[in-house]
């Protein structure tokens, strides 16, 4: 199992019709060499369907993590001669923590009226002071102020790593739908 190679959470659930109360017969001992290597855990192990002749476990819930269960059981509803399996899984939800990311909007860009502030703000004025880093310091204040006015900053939440689940077409999908929106909405 390809499970059992990566070291994954493995969880199988269902009706496999192999009776785990008879590990002396075939389908015993095949579900109990399933649960062997592959290294899994039984969790239910009271009968699953129970008839006026036999009782039998062929509803399973294998697992390789056990302790990420709180409990589980059977439920007996009354419908059917198979009895209901439930699990409860403890958990715990890994956040990602986030960063802050500052970009300059192009979006509305007038490139003709940023060339123009450009050319008529008042660059002259840092000749007034001596210290180089003062000049400096003017300059690149006056450059910040126009590009603010004409290509302003735009700051979003990103997070540092994905999502395990998030896939690299996902992804490219979500940003093409974020991008469209943009455009229906300015």
């Amino acid at each position: 199992m390809w499970e059992s190679i990566s070291r994954q959470h493995v969880i199988v659930v269902g009706d496999l019709n192999l009776d785990r109360l008879r590990p002396d017969k075939r389908e015993g001992k095949m579900i109990l060499d399933l649960e062997d290597v592959h290294n899994l855990t039984r969790l239910i192990d009271k009968p699953t369907r129970i008839t006026s002749t036999t009782q039998t476990l062929i509803d399973v819930l294998l697992t390789s993590k056990p302790d990420s269960f709180t409990s589980s059981g059977i439920i007996n509803p009354g419908l059917s001669n198979h009895a209901i399996i439930y699990e409860i899984m403890n958990m715990k939800v890994k956040h990602y923590p986030s960063r802050i990311v500052s970009t300059r909007n192009y979006a509305k860009l007038d490139e003709q009226r940023f060339i123009e502030d450009l050319e008529y703000a008042p660059w002259h004025v840092m000749e007034i002071f001596d210290s180089l880093d003062d000049k400096y310091d003017y300059w690149s204040g006056l450059l910040s102020y126009v590009m603010d006015e004409h290509i302003p900053v735009k700051r979003k939440r990103v997070r540092l790593k994905d999502v395990p689940y998030m896939t690299k077409e996902w992804k490219t999908l979500s940003e093409l739908k974020e991008r469209l929106l943009n455009c229906l909405q300015g």
